[in-house]
């Protein structure tokens, strides 16, 4: 017995939910048979398997999980599924081959099991060396591949001796359907074959021809390159296979420089190529057995396809495979629309590469991704697998090609199944109903309903209609009740459905009399007929309905039910008020309920208030009239008293709820009204009274007096409105009692006093509607004035000043202080004294004193100017460094009051501007422009005025920057090697410049090194040049004016030297032979070689190191001397030639 395995690795991915694969993940399966013959494949595919691990972290979407099949017969399995890429390592490695015998294997059992465990989309690889025994599983496995979509690939090292069984057969058969292959190899190979499976598993990877040649011969085949594909690979499967490439320049491709071979044997060539020209490839396949070829390659282009009868939009309502003997169209979708330029065709191609169909398609005019064929179409023959060919023109106006997936192949229709819910229904007399049966077609059918035998109806219905219904509409027991068939038929078949169906008499119909509502007076007792129709067999209760839900039996001690099914309750409650009581009535055909709703009325009682109001003019009076009890709830109306109508609604009288509002009232609404509460249970009454008074008005002609102290006078209000008004005056909200007041109500004031005597008095006057007063403003008091000491004031900058301004008055007068007649100085007034301090400029001007209060007001002024000592704003530095022919400013910022004069002196003497190149600015600053040597001394800014001077002295100095004497900037100097050279650095400045030199723009370090001497001057000593020395060399002199660079290029030479020529070489030349003389040399720079015979100089060519002598005459004899000359010297190398007719050894 043999055993095969089949694996699949699933590529892993993080994701949040382990139950739900991500969208784009994939599995990858080993099938693998543990016979004892495949000890050696199996170490093989243990080692692959890290490696085909690794491949598939690098895809952009990884592998789910891994699948482990073991197979032998007529065992398979245990399955093996994990994301964990270790435990899938250890699950091979506890594999254990063993038995064997006979040759075949539960292969195909094994393959169905990877494709039901895999995700779609994935790669299944099949090792064995047996062929199968459950072939008859073969069309099972087609099916699974057409929906999972997978690849299957098969590595065989063995075949049971028969390639022609059609337990072999059927391995290629499932390799081409998947676009998978079948690889014929020997035992060792194997490791080889899974190294192309690390190639393989790729998430963009599309098919572009899938072929299986059944002959062996050579064949040519073309393939459209695309802008969109990255790479392509070749993989052909038979004996000897043989490629050649051409690409679209008409070049054929050496292996070498165009492509790479992942795998060449024997059995299988496979080859890859990268970013191939775009255009069209000639392909050349040859072998010498019967063979299969793919063409895969690696692109974001590809596309999904359905199969519909209607033109859809929609990939979710088609097909995956075509229905056999129905035309179809083909639906498909492309992944990425801005790829392409335009789809134009579809192909079906079968296993062979024969084209079985050619439709054009059309864009869709709703989804640009969308295409659709313009006809329907046949699709081929059941069990005749095809591939699908896109073709068009990409986004670069590049012609493309892409294959399917998988192969397909059309499918048979199955006959409709008819499902029913339920078997047996009964429905209600006079009740429509409907019946339904389920219908899973997959061709568009027709239903016929029939009862008891006899066809009720007929309907057409397309496939997507699951659920069709037949309704009895008014049942009757005679002529509704039976036996209801659903009769379903396609063109594949026919199925029915039984329905037993007994219709019941119709419920009873009842009657509440009096009605379905009662009203009903406290106290007083009640009864309910509940009539019943239609029926004789019945039962009939009477229950209370708490809620929609809750039914609760009556309380026996308030209610009686007679035997005709009346109902009396006695003594209603308020309580009662909303009671639901329920006659409910049943037989066979159902339950009847009717409901009657008690409504308890009573009696109202209102009561109305105020009872009593007295208003006066345009006042807003409510009246309020609530009822107390009554139900229903009384309705609330008011009327004026004698009058039957209610009081009509305006904008002044408005009446809502019992509520009455007269809005501005006069006396014309002075009476009584009445409140009338009603309902279905009578009537109450009651009255308020409105009785009409006006209040009192007080006024005066003076509301504010002023009056000297000791003066008399009357302060007079007059009363509107009251006869024989009641007057009182108050003083500051307290009654007057210091003077009286007369028979007219006017309050006498007698020698008024200053204090006592000034404030607010109120006349007020009251009666029952309400009060009024009046205020009167007295004053008892003299005009301001103001004594100041001094007028006129001066003041230093920075002191303090107080003005003070003495004010006599009565009341107090109010004090307001003003700058230069317009500003105000205080928001908070009445100082009779200001304080300013840390003068300054700004606060010259004048000052006012303003008094004021009710009698009059005062004015003084105080006249404030402000004085300061010339001095400077700031500290300046005073020793100045200029650069020559730059500009330096002096300055002389300065302040003092009156403004001082500015006078500049230099070298103690008054300075004497020159005018094209000194200044002074707004600031009294000098301004020095082009700075000369001259400039150099001693400079004071003196300020003076009335009150005193200062003074600000500067040093100046005039700084020159460095500059070259010799005006070069860069030189080159030569000097032998061993020889001293002095580099020097020709500078002026003042100050004396720094020199420091540097070295390929590194500084020097010359205080190390013994060899180097930096002189006083700044020029550098090398003392012994070697050739290491050779470099670029500059010093930078700087002092605080600016720099300079001088670059000096240092070369050191070598003299020439010839390796061995100090010595004459001796050579002995075979006559018409030839030899050659060599002259090695070294120098700095590269010496020049010249060629010497005899003291006569001979040409050379290219290289002058070598002189070469061809076909040796007897006069070629003589003295050749090689000469190296450069720039430090020359040396030469003596050949003495003898020429000889013997044939012996030279030795030079």
């Amino acid at each position: 017995m043999k055993v095969s395995i089949v694996l699949i690795i699933l590529l892993l991915i993080n994701y949040s939910d382990e139950n739900t694969p991500p969208l784009g993940t994939s599995s990858v399966a080993f099938v693998f048979d543990v016979t004892g013959s495949m000890h050696d494949d199996l170490l093989q595919v243990i080692e692959g398997a890290t490696h085909i691990y690794n491949a598939t972290l690098r895809r952009e979407y990884s592998i789910y999980d891994y699948i482990l099949i073991p197979f032998a017969d007529p065992d398979v399995g245990p399955v093996l599924k994990t994301r964990d890429s270790n435990r899938f390592q250890r699950g091979l490695q506890d594999l254990i081959v063993q038995g064997g015998g006979d040759c075949p294997e539960m292969t195909i059992t094994a393959i169905k099991l990877a494709l039901e465990q895999s995700l779609p989309n994935s790669f299944i690889y099949v090792f064995t060396d047996a062929r199968s025994k459950d072939y008859i599983l073969g069309d099972i496995v087609l099916k699974l591949i057409q929906e999972k979509q997978s690849q299957v690939v098969f590595v065989m090292t063995g075949d049971c001796g028969d390639q022609t069984h059609i337990g072999y057969q059927i391995f290629h058969k499932i390799a081409a359907t998947s676009s998978g292959q079948v690889f014929t190899l020997h035992k060792q190979q194997v490791s080889e074959i899974l190294n192309f499976v690390q190639y393989t598993i790729q998430t963009r990877k599309v098919n572009l021809l899938v072929i299986d040649n059944i002959k062996r011969n050579k064949q040519n085949y073309t393939l459209a390159v695309d802008s969109k594909l990255l790479e392509f690979t070749i993989s052909v499967s038979g004996a000897n296979p043989q490629v050649i490439l051409i690409d679209p320049s008409k070049k054929t491709l050496n292996p070498r420089d165009w492509f790479t071979r992942l795998l060449r044997l024997k059995e299988v060539y496979i080859l890859n190529v990268k970013h191939p020209m775009i255009g069209q490839w000639q392909i050349q396949v040859t072998s010498s057995s019967a063979h299969s070829i793919r063409i895969t390659g690696l692109s974001r282009l590809i596309f999904r396809h359905g199969f519909s009868s209607n033109p859809v939009t929609d990939l979710i309502r088609t097909r995956r495979q075509p229905m056999q003997g129905s035309l179809t169209y083909l639906i498909l979708e492309i992944n990425n629309k801005d790829d392409i330029r335009n789809a134009e065709q579809i192909e079906l191609i079968d296993l062979f590469g024969n084209v079985l169909v050619n439709e054009t398609i059309q864009e869709s005019p709703f989804i640009p991704s969308f295409y659709s064929t313009i006809e329907k179409f046949q699709p081929p023959i059941h069990n005749s697998f095809f591939y699908i060919r896109l073709t068009g023109i990409d986004s670069g106006g590049h012609r493309f090609q892409r294959l399917s997936s998988t192969a397909l192949a059309s499918y048979v229709p199955l006959k409709p199944v008819v499902n029913i819910d339920i078997n047996s229904i009964k429905i209600r007399s006079n009740n429509p109903a409907k019946i339904q049966c389920h219908i899973q077609s997959q061709l568009a059918y027709q239903v016929q309903w029939l009862r008891n035998g006899q066809l009720l109806s007929t309907s057409n219905y397309s496939a997507d209609i699951t659920t069709v219904e037949y309704l009895i509409d008014q049942p009757r027991e005679i002529n509704d009740e039976g036996s209801y068939i659903c009769n379903v038929t396609s063109a594949s078949g026919f199925d029915i459905g039984e329905i037993k169906v007994d219709v019941l008499a119709a419920p009873p119909l009842i009657q509440i009399v009096p009605s379905k509502s009662l009203f009903a007076l406290i106290n007083s007792s009640v009864s309910i007929d509940c009539r019943v129709q239609n029926t004789e067999n019945y039962n009939l209760k009477w229950k209370q309905d708490l809620s929609p839900s809750i039914l609760v039996e009556l309380s026996k001690d308030r209610t009686k039910i007679y035997e005709n099914g009346t109902l009396e309750i006695k003594n209603i409650q308020k309580s009662d008020d909303g009671s639901v009581f329920v006659c409910i009535v049943n037989n066979e055909g159902g339950e009847t309920q009717e409901r009657i709703i008690i409504y308890v009325q009573e009696i109202p009682y209102v009561y109305v208030y105020p009872q009593t109001i007295i208003y006066s003019y345009q006042w807003n009076i409510t009246l309020t009239c609530v009822g107390m009890t009554g139900i229903p709830r009384p309705l609330l109306v008011w009327r004026r008293q004698n009058n039957l109508n209610p009081i009509e609604q305006s904008a002044k009288v408005r009446s809502h709820n019992g509520i009455l509002n007269i809005m501005m009232a006069t006396k014309e609404d002075e009476g009584s009204y009445e409140c009338i509460g009603s309902n279905t249970a009578g009537v109450d009454i009651k009255t308020a009274q409105l009785i009409y008074a006006e209040t009192p008005i007080v006024s005066t002609n003076h509301s504010h007096v002023l009056i000297s102290p000791g003066d008399d006078i009357d302060l007079i209000c007059t009363v509107t409105g009251e006869m024989f008004p009641d007057v009182q005056w108050y003083k500051d909200d307290e009654l007057v009692t210091r003077y009286r007041t007369n028979i007219n109500g006017y309050l006498e004031i007698r020698n008024a006093l200053l204090e006592e005597d000034s404030g607010n008095y109120t006349c007020f006057v009251q009666n029952t509607v309400g009060s009024s007063s009046v205020s009167i403003r007295v004053d008892v008091g003299v005009k301001p004035t103001i004594n100041i000491s001094n007028e006129q004031i001066q003041v230093q900058i920075d002191e303090q000043i107080q003005l003070i301004c003495e004010v006599y008055g009565s009341p107090k007068p109010q004090i307001i202080w003003y700058y230069n007649h317009t500003e105000h100085l205080y928001d908070n007034d009445n100082k009779t004294e200001i304080l300013l301090r840390n003068i300054q400029q700004y606060h010259t001007g004048i000052y006012t004193c303003f008094a004021s209060n009710l009698f009059g007001n005062a004015s003084a002024n105080f006249n404030l100017s402000v004085t300061m000592i010339p001095r400077f704003t700031f500290e300046s530095d005073r020793y100045l460094n200029g650069i020559i022919l730059k500009p330096l400013i002096l300055s002389c910022n300065h302040i003092g009051l009156p403004k001082p004069t500015v006078t500049w002196f230099k070298d103690n003497e008054i300075l004497i501007f020159e005018h094209d190149r000194m200044s002074m600015d707004s600031t009294s600053s000098l301004n020095i422009n082009s700075l000369k040597p001259t400039d150099r001394g001693s400079y004071i800014c003196q300020i003076s005025n009335q009150f005193g001077q200062a003074k600000q002295q500067y040093q100046v100095d005039v700084y020159e920057p460095p500059s070259l004497l010799n005006n070069s900037n860069e030189i080159e100097l030569d000097v032998n090697a061993s020889m001293s050279i002095l580099l020097s650095c020709p500078v002026t400045g003042y100050p004396q410049p720094t020199i420091e030199w540097f070295r390929q723009n590194n500084s020097m370090n010359y205080n190390q090194d013994t060899n180097m001497y930096l002189h006083s001057n700044g020029s550098l000593e090398i003392r012994k040049v070697e050739i290491t020395h050779q470099d670029q060399y500059h010093c930078i002199a700087a002092n605080p004016a600016g720099t300079t660079t001088h670059y000096i290029q240092l070369n050191v030479n070598i003299p020439p030297w010839i390796i061995g020529g100090e010595e004459e070489t001796m050579v002995q030349a075979l006559l018409n032979k030839s030899i050659t003389l060599v002259c090695p040399t070294t120098g700095t720079p590269k010496p020049t070689i010249q060629w010497f015979k005899n003291d006569e100089q001979l040409e050379t060519y290219d290289d002058n190191n070598h002189y070469i002598l061809t076909n040796i005459k007897q006069a070629d004899e003589g003295i050749y001397r090689c000469i190296a000359t450069n720039k430090a010297g020359r040396t030469q190398r003596l050949f003495n030639i003898s020429v000889y007719s013997k044939k012996y050894i030279i030795l030079i």
